[in-house]
């Protein structure tokens, strides 16, 4: 008997580019990258500009973030899965 397809596992740190960002209310920012997937900030701060080079990662606590060089990492949450 064949094993359980199972579902795959998301990706928890990985490399992208903006592909778009879109002002939300009050400072925050919805940002959906190459591969689809989109975000919303969770913290105030300006965004990463579109073609950005950008690192998701999470961390043990469950929080992500969004990394770019030369600034502080911004706060995100998952919008769309990948």
């Amino acid at each position: 008997m064949p094993a359980p397809a199972s579902k795959p596992a998301r990706r928890s740190d990985f490399d992208s580019r903006i592909a778009s960002v879109t002002p939300l209310r009050h400072g925050y920012y919805r940002l959906v990258l190459e591969e689809g997937s989109a975000y919303f900030t969770t913290s105030v701060a300006p965004p990463p500009a579109v073609g950005a080079e950008v690192h998701i990662r999470r961390t043990f606590a469950g929080t992500t973030y969004l990394d770019t060089k030369g600034r502080d990492p911004i706060a995100i949450r998952l919008a769309r899965g990948q």
